[in-house]
């Protein structure tokens, strides 16, 4: 089997490769990484570490074969990838959340400051709620200690990690957690190889 497959970090990353590792991938030769993006080859198969958003455009232009990327970035940036499994690794919601009722009697558009900004404007559309994405590039939760937007749209996960009192959920926005991709081009020149992966996983995750 010759396969490149991308991981980005994530809290449960030592889940998600224990679950690689019982599906018979070499795993090991990640801890070389430390953590560290960057790429590294063991017997046949070539690991990348990095940001879910560069995987999956590594994945896209068939640099990578397959990539374990969290639903929120499939969610947002809607990449021409193909989501082959869920992990049930890392479980998540993405959830509107404000800090008391800081969004009653509001005028004009509710600012919601979010790392999703595509998913936040489809979710507020699709209820007929006008929304100002305020985009960050790190954990919302700041916006709201230093008052530059209402509410947040972030997983849960990292609102919890967060610490902010007084927090409450308002709606779940989508229900996300590692996902296992595959690239166009890798479905059609590595199909046989993707498929045997699919199936020892699908296999061990049944059995749970």
């Amino acid at each position: 089997m010759r396969l490149r497959v991308g991981l980005e970090p994530q809290p449960q990353l030592e889940a998600v490769l224990g679950l690689l590792t019982a599906a018979g991938l070499p795993v090991a030769a990640l801890r070389h990484l430390q953590q560290q993006p960057g790429v590294v080859e063991a017997d046949g198969v070539t690991w990348a570490r990095a940001s879910g958003a560069d995987l999956l455009a590594c994945c896209e232009s068939g640099v990578l074969d397959l990539a374990v990327v969290g639903k929120e970035l499939l969610l947002e940036h809607e990449p021409e990838v193909f989501e082959l499994l869920d992990l049930r690794v890392a479980p998540a919601r993405l959830v509107f959340a404000v800090v008391g009722d800081a969004c009653e009697g509001r005028r004009g558009r509710v600012r919601v400051a979010t790392r999703f900004p595509r998913v936040t404007a489809r979710f507020f559309a699709a209820g007929g709620l006008q929304v100002q994405p305020v985009r960050l590039t790190s954990a919302a939760t700041l916006a709201l200690s230093l008052g530059l937007a209402d509410g947040i749209v972030e997983l849960d996960t990292v609102i919890a990690a967060a610490g902010l009192q007084g927090l409450a959920h308002r709606e779940v926005v989508a229900r996300c957690g590692a996902r296992l991709v595959v690239g166009r081009a890798a479905r059609s020149l590595r199909g046989a190889d993707v498929a045997a992966l699919l199936a020892r996983l699908g296999d061990l995750l049944e059995s749970r």
